[in-house]
């Protein structure tokens, strides 16, 4: 997923990923593995969360906001559920929660 800060985007524009609903975890956990890259004066928020019930957000389960710098850094989550669930990855332009 791709939000640019620049340009034409405005302060508070948000965009989703959404995963299918994957298959329950039973027992054991998953684990998302992911890379970011907030660089910048006007970087917001990246956030992912989990829900077994298909609403929005969910389950917070991991959260950064502003200027990261320069690097790209990775991150991941453990996912865990008895359910079928999604993933959602959400970002903000330019708001730091």
């Amino acid at each position: 997923m791709y939000i640019g800060t620049s340009g034409s985007r405005k302060v508070g524009e948000t965009a989703w990923l959404t995963s299918p609903m994957l298959r329950p975890t039973a027992f054991t956990e998953r684990c998302l593995m992911f890379g970011y890259n907030m660089n910048g004066p006007s970087i917001g928020l990246l956030s992912v969360y989990m829900t077994a019930h298909g609403e929005k957000p969910g389950s917070l389960l991991w959260r950064m906001s502003g200027d990261q710098g320069q690097e790209w850094k990775g991150a991941s989550v453990n996912l865990s559920s008895l359910e079928q669930y999604q993933v959602f990855v959400y970002s903000v332009v330019n708001k730091i929660m």
